[in-house]
């Protein structure tokens, strides 16, 4: 997991807040000691399944599979974002083992339109389901500052996005603590990139 996007899974599953997820990747690897079954496709998208007779463990990476599932449209005209070779940076993590079940989609996705261009098309995107939430540097820039479900800008112990404090990066997030929607909106070298993010934590965990 060395893309951006999957870096988003890392840090949504093992963030030292929460012991929980930790607690599951340990299950993980000691299960990969128990007999399991490994497979990984042989396509361009490196897909990676591991089935254990206690739960298992998926990454999928085909851009179009992970946005049909996201929950989010593409924005009109924009382009998958290559990580290097080809490899696009987008991810769909599932990871259930015994009564737990976690999800983190990832999309990344480049216009050349203008960020507030992008910013208004996910706002309404993102309205389906709830009020939306516009943060900067983990701090509401406008008003709703939560969303009826309870979530804020603050700070996340399951998942981190990757912004800049310096620059006019903006997140905008919908949904409750334990699923949430998020776009986290950028402009560098003359482009517009949007992460679409969606995450789904087992019961309880949100807490």
């Amino acid at each position: 997991m060395q893309t951006q996007a999957r870096q988003h899974v890392v840090k949504a599953m093992t963030n030292p807040a929460s012991g929980r997820p930790r607690a599951l990747l340990a299950l993980a690897a000691v299960l990969l000691l128990c007999g399991c079954h490994i497979s990984r496709s042989k396509d361009a998208h490196d897909d990676v399944s591991i089935d254990t007779p206690l739960g298992g463990l998926s990454v999928k990476r085909d851009p179009a599979a992970v946005l049909g599932k996201v929950g989010l449209p593409s924005y009109p005209g924009a382009q998958p974002v290559a990580e290097g070779k080809g490899n696009h940076d987008s991810a769909n993590v599932d990871l259930s083992f015994g009564g737990y079940k976690l999800q983190v989609l990832v999309v990344k996705l480049r216009t050349t339109d203008d960020a507030s261009q992008v910013q208004a098309f996910y706002r309404k995107a993102l309205s389906q389901y709830s009020d939306v939430v516009a943060c900067h540097d983990s701090q509401p820039i406008a008003t709703p500052k939560n969303t009826g479900m309870g979530l804020t800008c603050s700070k996340d112990k399951h998942v981190t996005t990757d912004t800049d404090e310096k620059s006019g990066d903006v997140e905008l997030k919908a949904g409750s603590p334990s699923r949430q929607h998020i776009v986290v909106i950028r402009t560098r070298d003359g482009e517009t990139t949007m992460d679409l993010v969606s995450l789904d934590l087992p019961k309880g965990m949100a807490d």
